[in-house]
Parts: structure tokens; C-alpha cells; sequence
């Protein structure tokens, strides 16, 4: 049965754009309702092993209808884009800023200054709220057909890519000096095994160029081959293609090596993860989010402990000795004449031995009996008794020094009380429901929107023993995935541990200063030698597992110099054409003077849909106000209108796909013109005709 509150929420959406209530229903946070305003998201993860907790509290929406609204578009932004917590979080901010604007207006009251008046409550805090603005208002005008237009703000110059600057490209991009010197610590036999692994890591991805958190979740075989070329298959995220990743053949002997050094130190914790769920203990990262578990399984702990022999403060058998450990000072005694002899046999000075023989006879006698009265302070410190801290270690954690709450010391002292006499602390009556909602199952790596497992752990790439990274000990009855902070505190350092740059002395050629990049520069740095080799917009897309092409262009870092020179290799190939490309074939133009006209007309390349524009258009405007294919210029000559500023690579895909929908949108309007006698005379037919023509003739022979 669906949920009234959500069937009532959906009541107020445009009928025909209602989404499906079911539907929305399977995409609540697990244990979660609608009418809940705390959704734990921790499910909507794709990586599943471990999440951390992200609570979504919609109770921060003042405005009952504004909070109803974000869940509804939450939901349908989820099923539609599969957005995960943190674009969550964005979309409860901006419709908090709404909510708040509105007051006590109802939600059909909303306006686009409204909208505005949200913004400057959203840059207080940051701007990259105001991306997430737009969508709410978006959403909105969709599917509640609320009358407001709003458009997120630039908030700053576009600073590297193609519509960047040379200074901006060359801060995004990582010089091969410092990615030369990186690589070429792996072959040194001194460095520890986190260096190695995170090393081979960004060997890895620099013939790849995945995410970091694609990276995170390579399965162990996603090495293979095909007809003699190497690929790596994995997960892409923001909805990206799934397809394997084409590795540079120069490139494939590093990634073959890196992926071995990953197998070979990772071994041990895919090992760990596959027997982990057979152990008898509980998950204790879930235990230690539930206060009452924490508690009840404490106490089978301190029963398991309490009932080791070696753990009991009164025992007949044998006294101990922090130094010597259990002794049989009483058994000595029967095999030796005198107490001399006996403290020799037994390795002991006099003095010790005969303190452990009153301890051991106390036992006999059933109670304690040390050299000095102790406090509980002091029998904490005794190697038989679990502290807190030892309690907390046998979970698997440092010291657990976060959940020493008074409840946890309460019912450490109470296990020693039960030392002091003798006995065992007992086991907690036994709980099923707490059993199974802590049982260790097979832990899940990644999975997809439907829950359905992609990935086990023990199949992963990365997955270690726990503290490997950044640690002198490790726990080698559990395990860790690696995570993007694992990178990015080893890129960049942590206040314990120096960056990797700076303890091995990695310089910057560019400044002379220790050097420093982050993990997604390397997908700029490989996007950038991909466009310099000459791959398409649509091959890069692909490789990058995008969508769509029109996120290549922030990746290209390619300077002017460099992008002039491939538009002119391009010319003089004959693949680019325009007015400009035309004056290396002149019969009236020596091929000097071609070379000079290039250079002067070259200065400038801005990347457009559907071509190169050489004019310079940060100081001066476009003088045809954008129209590239009907410019007064052109018709003087009889010939097409063409801007000459234009330029067209004849071999992109995009370019000419652009050329394609100019074109075909021109013929449209021409064919609208001629079949309405009224209009036959209008100026627009020539306009449009003169589009038409000019398009054609940057088309292949046999496109229209």
C-alpha cells in the first residue's frame, strides 16, 4: 500500500507530470518513510561497504509545502539522475532558502525575485549552492507549474580549458616532470607498502583517467585484452557509459606492472574479506553506530575474556608476575628441599619468589592478595584485566576513545568486580533481533540503484587490511577499501604525516616549490594528451565514459601555441576549411606568404560548436553578432557568407553534426517562407537561404 502522505504530497503535481508513486516509494532510504523528516542516505551510496552515516534533515525546511516539494523532486531527481547525498544536501539547502523567502505564502505564491532573494541568502554560505537553485526553480516551473525563471549566475571567470586562459591551463595541468619524478620512486626497495600501493594507484590511472572514486571500485580482473590491445573495465559514475577503457599501447607495460604491485599488496586483505562474514564475531562497524549493541556485545567480550584461564586474578594453579608471567611457586616448592633452591629452579630472586607464593596460596584459599592494597585504577593496569581500551581493541578499533561513555566503564568495573571474586562476568541474555541485525554478511563493494550487487569486496582491486594506510600496525582480521580521502590525504598530507611531494622532495619545474596536485588533475592531464594526439571530441567521450561531448572542453588544457598548431597542421592537411584555410591554396600566394597570413590570423582559436573562431573576442566583440553564416562580407563575391574568422574541422564529428542542424533548421525556414505567399518577399528567405548555402559547403559531398 502506498503511503498516504506521499500520494498526497504528489496531489499537487501537474497531473501529466505526476511521476509514479510506487516508483518513488522503492527509492526511499532504507527504513525510511516520507513522512520522515530524517532520511538516512547512507543506502543511496553507490559504494555500500561501510558507508558513512548522511543524515537528510528536512525538518530544517520551515515551510510545510516547500519540504514536501524537495522530497518529491529529490526522489524524481534521484530516479531520473540517480543523484546521490551530497547533491541531496544541496537541493535541501537551496529549497531551505525558498521556504524561508516564502514566509507564510503558499508555495503557489513563489516568484522569480523570490528565487533572487534565496540566492543572496544561498552566497552567504557558498556558491555552489545556486547550480542546485536552479534545478529547484526548475523542478518547480516543471512539474508544479510555478511561474519562475531563474538562471545560476556566473560566479567566476572560466579559468582553465578551452575557454580559459593560459594561465589557468597551465595551473590545472600536471607538468610530466613531476608525474616523471613520481613514477620514479615505485623501483626503490624503501619505500613502505602505502607509498607502493598508492603510487601504482596513480601509475594506474594515468593511462585511464578514471574518477577517483571509479578507481576506488575496480574489480580485481579488470585487466584484459582484445586483438592484442589492453583495457580496463570498471564502474563509471555520473551516469557515465559503461564501457572499458582503452589503454595508450605506450602506456601499457606501467599499467600491466601497477596493477601486479596492486594485486600483490592487496592480496591479503581480499583474503581477509573473503572469510570475514564466517567469523563468529559481529560486524563492529554497525555495532559501534548503535549505542544498546554496544552495550550487549561489550559484555559477551568481557564474558570471553573473564573466562580465559590465563585472564584470572584468582587462580590456585599458579601466581603471576608481570615479569615472568604465571609461575607454579607451589609446585616448586614440592620438587625442591629448601627456597632456595626452588626461586633458583624457577628463575627468581628470593624476594619475588616469596610474594608469589603468598599470592598463590591467597588463591588456594579463594581470594586476593597482592604486595600493596590496589585501587580499581591500579588493577586496570594488570596485563589479566580488560580495560576500556583493551575492550574496544578486541572490536578491532585504537583505543575506541569515542565510546568510553559512562555506561562502558560502568560495565568495565563491574567485569573486574567479578575478577576480584573469582568468577566471570556473565554473557548478556541472548538477543536475536540484535544478532541478526549485526551479523556479518557478505560485505557489498558497489551496488547499483536497485540495491542489486555490482561488486563484492572480495573481488575488488582495493581493498586492504585495515590500517595499512598511514599506519605502523596492522590488523590482519580485518579489511578497508580504499577511499578518494585515502588519496587525497596522501597527495596532500595530514597534520601526523607529511604529503608524499614533500617526504621525498618532488619539485614543481614551474616554481621551484614543493609540488602538488590533486587526484582529478590526472583526468585533465590524460584528456589533454588525448586531444594533442589528435583523438576526436566523440573518441575522448567515449575513453572518459561521458555522455555527451560537451564536458571535454574544461578537461582540454591545451595552450593557444599548441591549439594554433594543430589547426594548422589541419589546413595544410586539408581537413579544415574557411576563408582563412583558403590562402595556402591560392595560386597568387607564395607559400611564405601563406605561412605569414597563418601566423597573423592564428593568434587567437576559440573553440565553438560548430568550428574555430580566430577574432579575438576579449577585446573586441563579434562584429557579425554571432550569425558565422551570413555575414555582408561574403556575398560580395558571389560566393558563400561564410564569417572570416571561421574555421571548420571537416574530421569532427561534432563540428559537422552542428554544421548538420544548422543547415537542416535554415532549409526549414526556407521551405516555411516559400510556401507562404505572404512572406515570399520578406528579406528573411534570402538571410536564411544564404545560411542554407554556406552551411552545405562545409558539409560532406553527400549530406544535402
Amino acid at each position: 500500500m502506498i503511503d498516504p502522505v506521499l500520494l498526497r504530497a504528489l496531489n499537487a503535481v501537474a497531473p501529466d507530470l505526476r511521476p509514479d508513486a510506487g516508483a518513488l516509494e522503492l527509492l526511499l532510504p532504507d527504513g525510511t518513510g516520507f513522512a520522515d523528516d530524517e532520511w538516512e542516505l547512507g543506502s543511496w551510496h553507490g559504494t555500500v561497504a561501510r558507508p558513512r552515516k548522511e543524515t537528510l534533515s528536512f525538518g530544517k525546511i520551515a515551510h510545510p509545502e516547500m519540504r514536501d516539494a524537495a522530497k518529491v523532486i529529490i526522489l524524481e531527481r534521484r530516479r531520473k539522475r540517480g543523484i546521490g547525498p551530497v547533491s541531496a544536501r544541496h537541493y535541501l539547502a537551496a529549497a531551505r532558502a525558498l521556504g524561508d523567502v516564502l514566509g507564510a505564502r503558499p508555495l503557489s505564491g513563489l516568484t522569480s525575485g523570490d528565487v533572487h532573494r534565496a540566492e543572496a541568502k544561498l552566497l552567504v554560505k557558498s556558491d555552489k549552492y545556486l547550480s542546485a537553485l536552479a534545478t529547484m526553480a526548475g523542478e518547480l516551473r516543471r512539474l508544479y507549474g510555478i511561474a519562475v525563471d531563474y538562471k545560476a549566475p556566473k560566479t567566476a571567470a572560466v579559468r582553465h580549458g578551452t575557454r580559459g586562459t593560459d594561465e589557468g591551463r597551465s595551473a590545472k595541468l600536471i607538468p610530466d616532470a613531476v608525474l616523471m619524478d613520481l613514477l620514479a620512486l615505485l623501483p626503490r626497495e624503501d619505500i613502505p607498502d602505502d607509498d607502493r600501493l598508492l603510487l601504482s594507484a596513480i601509475a594506474l590511472n594515468l593511462g585511464c583517467g578514471w574518477r577517483v572514486s571509479e578507481l576506488a571500485t575496480l574489480p580485481a580482473d579488470c585487466l584484459f585484452r582484445d586483438e592484442g590491445q589492453l583495457y580496463v573495465r570498471g564502474y563509471p559514475g555520473k551516469g557515465g557509459k559503461i564501457a572499458p577503457k582503452l589503454v595508450a599501447p605506450a602506456l601499457a607495460p606501467m599499467v600491466e606492472e601497477a596493477v601486479a604491485t596492486i594485486l600483490r599488496l592487496t592480496g591479503p586483505g581480499r583474503a581477509i574479506a573473503k572469510a570475514w562474514p564466517l567469523a563468529a564475531d559481529p560486524d563492529w562497524r554497525t555495532v559501534l553506530r548503535d549505542d544498546t549493541a554496544i552495550l550487549y556485545f561489550a559484555r559477551k567480550l568481557l564474558h570471553r575474556w573473564g573466562s580465559d584461564p590465563d585472564n584470572r586474578l584468582i587462580n590456585p594453579d599458579a601466581a603471576w608476575s608481570r615479569n615472568h608471567g604465571w609461575v607454579d611457586v607451589l609446585g616448586a616448592l614440592e620438587s625442591y628441599p629448601n627456597v632456595n633452591r626452588a626461586a633458583a629452579a624457577s628463575g627468581l630472586n628470593w624476594e619475588t619468589f616469596d610474594a608469589l607464593r603468598k599470592q598463590q596460596l591467597a588463591s588456594r584459599e579463594g581470594r586476593i592478595w597482592t604486595p600493596r592494597p590496589k585501587s580499581v585504577k591500579g588493577w586496570m593496569l594488570d596485563a589479566r584485566v580488560c580495560d576500556r581500551h583493551n575492550l574496544f581493541r578486541m572490536m578491532g578499533f585504537h583505543s575506541g576513545y569515542r565510546h568510553h561513555s559512562p555506561a562502558i566503564r560502568s560495565l568495565v568495573a563491574e567485569a573486574l568486580e567479578f575478577q576480584l571474586s573469582g568468577e566471570v562476568i556473565p554473557p548478556p541474555p541472548f538477543d536475536a533481533e540484535i544478532e541478526a541485525r549485526h551479523a556479518r554478511e557478505k560485505p557489498v563493494l558497489l551496488s547499483d540503484r536497485t540495491g542489486t550487487p555490482l561488486l563484492y569486496v572480495e573481488d575488488a582491486l582495493f581493498v586492504m587490511p585495515r590500517f595499512l594506510i598511514g599506519a605502523h600496525a596492522t590488523k590482519t582480521d580485518d579489511w578497508q577499501r580504499l577511499t578518494p580521502e585515502h588519496i587525497m590525504q596522501w597527495l596532500g598530507g595530514t597534520t601526523g604525516r607529511a604529503s608524499v611531494f614533500e617526504r621525498y622532495g618532488i619539485i614543481d619545474p614551474r616554481s621551484g616549490k614543493i609540488a602538488t596536485f590533486t587526484s582529478h588533475q590526472i583526468r585533465h592531464w590524460l584528456e589533454t594528451n588525448l586531444h594533442k594526439g589528435g583523438l576526436t571530441d566523440a573518441q575522448i567521450a567515449a575513453l572518459m565514459n561521458r555522455r555527451s561531448t560537451a564536458g571535454n572542453s574544461v578537461y582540454n588544457q591545451m595552450t593557444n601555441a599548441e591549439r594554433r598548431e594543430k589547426v594548422r597542421e589541419g589546413i595544410h592537411e586539408g581537413v579544415i576549411g574557411g576563408l582563412v584555410a583558403g590562402v595556402v591554396t591560392r595560386a597568387d600566394v607564395t607559400r611564405e606568404e601563406a605561412e605569414d597570413i597563418l601566423d597573423s590570423r592564428l593568434r587567437q582559436v576559440n573553440v565553438m560548436p560548430h568550428g574555430f573562431c580566430l577574432k579575438d573576442l576579449a577585446t573586441e566583440p563579434c562584429p557579425h553578432h554571432m550569425s558565422c553564416f551570413s555575414t555582408a562580407a561574403g556575398t560580395a563575391g558571389g560566393g558563400t557568407a561564410a564569417c572570416s574568422h571561421l574555421l571548420v574541422d571537416r574530421t569532427d564529428p561534432d563540428q559537422i553534426a552542428a554544421l548538420r542542424r544548422e543547415n537542416a533548421n535554415a532549409r526549414a525556414m526556407v521551405e516555411m517562407f516559400e510556401d507562404d505567399p505572404e512572406l515570399g518577399d520578406s528579406p528573411q528567405v534570402a538571410h536564411f537561404r544564404t545560411i542554407a548555402d554556406t552551411t552545405a559547403s562545409f558539409l560532406p559531398e553527400a549530406d544535402p
